[in-house]
């Protein structure tokens, strides 16, 4: 077992009998992808850790920043549904979805 971050996020998910998902940043990262991401996890009330966040671009960056955003505006109004773009169609949402960035 590590010490670190997202070890550390990854034990308590483990303890809690949630999913986590570890997610590697990386350079090759897109807008696409990451919207898949986001729609899956939210939707499955399963949790994210992103890892090596500083390997993004700063494109893709001000994505993450705007999705988080909505998803905790989401959490904090308890919405059942969720909408990642002004042409995106709703998908449910689940309340205990939860984003770690390391």
């Amino acid at each position: 077992m590590g010490t670190g971050k997202t070890e550390t996020t990854k034990e308590l998910a483990k303890s809690l009998g949630k999913m986590c998902f570890v997610f590697t940043c990386s350079q090759s990262l897109n807008y696409e992808s990451l919207i898949k991401f986001f729609k899956g996890f939210a939707s499955g009330g399963s949790w994210a850790c992103f890892d090596e966040l500083n390997r993004i671009d700063m494109g893709v960056l001000s994505t993450l920043a705007t999705t988080i955003s909505t998803i905790n505006r989401a959490h904090r109004v308890l919405k059942q549904e969720i909408s990642f773009g002004d042409d995106d169609k709703a998908i449910k949402f689940d309340n205990s979805c939860a984003i770690f960035c390391t």
